[in-house]
């Protein structure tokens, strides 16, 4: 018969397409067929002509997923992420010599590999589930390399693949085993040793299926619920538990405390595992293919917590803190789908620090806190998508918390509060890549000292935006890239606020410029490149325009402009006009300065209405401003026309004064 062997790999499947991974669809009439490939609906083996199928239809988009197919004496066992998705017997031998090719074989190219690959492996002998689940981690904890079935030892230094510590000190007689070697984080004692001699002989995993095994001594382990519903009682903690992995369900029941005392819990493909609210955890959580569900109350992940799920994986909880107390707690999450009520990052401790990325999959909250109450909370979006019915950073007193979104969608469905009460931390959100979209207000500086940094990516804020808030309040917006869209948008009205704007593209319906300003700012918004898009802007002497484009309707007089390029959007539809039937006492250049004295009889846009009226009038004067929209440099004359006696004046300056018609030209 054909030996053992194992092929893994890590793909990204592009496409729904039959695409080979590895192997030799057309060798020389010698070779024979061997290749391992997937179909549209299966993960297959092929063995001289003699298909295997897995009949488990694998995911295709942006996910990493793991793959394997494993042969054991006359056995085929598929894994997808380390979960057995199909067995089957093995018919036929292979034949000899084989040669592989990778991605494909240079005779049939339409089933050449079309998404991504990574690390494909071949061993000569049948790795162990547990090896594989630990393989399948590793597009989760980021690993990049990884010793394969045989326990790894140089010298006295053991690693342990449960919880990754290293022991000095490992039994001489558990150094070579003839079947299973172990590893410990710490010295056994003489009736462990004992005890563990005997069980390698076997196996490295006691199966959980029915009663939990009541006579192994007080000694750190591996458990492994494979299939039923069971509610946890272990006499001893183990230092690792699988749930799932196998072609059945497998439901387990734990409280926080269980929970909290194995080092590394893992939940496979079919595993479900559920709790209560209520504790507090700072050990390795994995959820890789199942679910977990806390029932009821507060999931704290605590000092040295963390907690990794990837895709096909399921969430729920009520509450939960993420860095509760002291010390740095971590969620990453790979895909699949995380739901709670409400999400704290960083959370009541003065030295609790939060820490929550996402790479891809969903995660739907309703309030989402990142900093609350004296912690730290740091939050990474760099795909997926996210969504809460309202965002705070740095959300209580003496807190802090930083969001960083580099891909993806952010969505929140009320406000986006920026330092509610950040104490002498700080409260900042970075985007350069993704969409953040706030369908209320985003509010930078509440009541303390938050930023914006935009460097790429779109920032929408429906219901308008704030700089400073409240009296105590301070925002800051730096915009150097990507795209910002506000129908209004206040800065240093109230609190003090301040907008720097470098590059990207900013569309602001109403721009209202306050006389409160960040210390050391002279201005509340400086313009020095990309575009920015205005209605109207008010306050416009807080304006500094110095490069880059402004494209307005309109723009109080104030405005000083010393660089850039100035558009005026509604140009067609002419100047601004006011009529007088009177005119002022000094008919000289000082007229401009006595506007404001005067009470027009009609004003209006555009064409000079109706004047009918004008005749009757001994003297009457029409006033027209605005800005001239002028698309290219060059030399432009202003040519005033008139029937009668007329004095011209433009800026304040006479240009001419002519009697029983003419015209002027300036």
């Amino acid at each position: 018969g054909s030996p053992d062997f194992t092929y893994t790999a890590y793909i990204q499947s592009g496409e729904n397409t039959t695409d080979v991974i590895v192997g030799n669809r057309y060798p020389s009439v010698d070779g024979g067929h061997n290749f391992f490939k997937l179909t549209p609906k299966a993960l297959e083996y092929n063995i001289a002509g003699s298909t295997h199928t897995s009949n488990y239809e694998l995911p295709v988009g942006t996910e990493w997923n793991h793959v394997a197919v494993r042969h054991h004496g006359n056995t085929l066992n598929y894994y997808f992420n380390g979960s057995l998705v199909a067995s089957q017997n093995m018919t036929v031998n292979m034949k000899s010599p084989v040669k592989f090719g990778l991605g494909g074989d240079p005779t049939d190219k339409t089933e050449y590999w079309t998404g991504q690959m990574e690390s494909f492996s071949l061993y000569a002998d049948a790795l162990t589930q547990a090896d594989l689940i630990i393989q399948a981690r590793a597009r989760l904890s980021g690993m990049t390399g990884y010793w394969n079935a045989a326990d790894y030892t140089e010298g006295t230094n053991w690693v342990d693949r449960i919880n990754g510590k290293i022991s000095t000190d490992a039994p001489a007689d558990l150094a070579e085993g003839t079947d299973k070697k172990f590893e410990f984080s710490r010295t056994l004692n003489a009736s462990e040793t004992a005890w563990y001699a005997d069980a390698a002989k076997t196996t490295h995993v006691y199966d959980t299926t029915g009663a939990w095994n009541t006579t192994a001594p007080t000694v750190p382990t591996t458990a492994w619920h494979q299939s039923g519903s069971s509610t946890y009682a272990a006499p001893t903690a183990p230092t690792g538990l699988y749930i799932g992995g196998a072609n059945q369900s497998a439901a387990l029941t734990i409280t926080p405390a269980q929970l909290s005392s194995i080092n590394l819990t893992e939940i496979l493909r079919g595993g479900s595992l559920t709790t209560s609210g209520g504790g507090d955890f700072n050990k390795t959580l994995y959820l890789d293919g199942g679910s977990l569900n806390v029932s009821g109350g507060t999931f704290n992940l605590t000092n040295g917590g963390r907690f990794v799920f990837g895709p096909n994986s399921t969430f729920t909880s009520a509450y939960m803190r993420v860095g509760q107390g002291d010390g740095t707690a971590e969620v990453v999450q790979y895909g699949g789908v995380a739901t709670m009520d409400t999400l704290h990052i960083g959370d009541n401790g003065t030295n609790a620090h939060g820490i929550y990325t996402i790479y891809s999959g969903r995660l739907q909250t309703e309030d989402l806190c990142v900093g609350q109450y004296r912690g730290f909370g740091t939050m990474n979006v760099h795909g997926g998508f996210v969504y809460s019915t309202g965002l705070y950073v740095a959300n209580a007193d003496g807190v802090g918390g930083e969001m960083n979104i580099t891909g993806g969608n952010v969505i929140s469905n009320g406000n986006f509060t920026l330092a509610n009460n950040a104490g002498n931390k700080s409260a900042v959100l970075d985007l350069s890549g993704g969409n953040l979209s706030v369908r209320n207000q985003l509010r930078i500086g509440m009541n303390k000292a938050g930023s914006v940094n935009l460097t790429g990516g779109g920032l929408a804020a429906r219901e308008g935006t704030i700089l400073g808030v409240n009296a105590g309040g301070t925002g800051t917006m730096n915009i150097e890239g990507g795209s910002f869209g506000t129908p209004s948008m206040q800065v240093g009205v109230t609190g003090k606020g301040y907008v720097s704007q470098t590059g990207g593209k900013a569309s602001i319906g109403t721009l209202q410029l306050g006389a409160n300003r960040v210390d050391g700012k002279t201005t509340a918004y400086d313009l020095s490149g990309g575009t920015l898009s205005a209605n109207a802007i008010t306050g416009a002497n807080a304006f500094t325009f110095t490069g880059g484009t402004l494209s307005a309707n309109s723009i109080d007089a104030s405005l000083n402009q010393t660089g850039g390029t100035l558009e005026v959007q509604k140009f067609a539809d002419g100047l601004n006009w006011k009529r007088y039937s009177q005119t002022t006492s000094n008919m000289d250049d000082a007229i401009w300065n006595e506007l404001d004295t005067l009470t027009p009889a009609a004003e209006g846009v555009g064409l000079i209405g109706n004047s009918s009226a004008v005749p009757s009038a001994t003297n009457y004067m029409v006033v027209s401003d605005g800005y001239i929209y002028i698309p290219e440099d060059g030399t432009y004359k202003f040519h005033v026309n008139s029937d009668d006696h007329t004095r011209t004046f433009i800026d304040g300056k006479s240009i001419g004064d002519s009697s029983w018609g003419g015209s002027h030209v300036y």
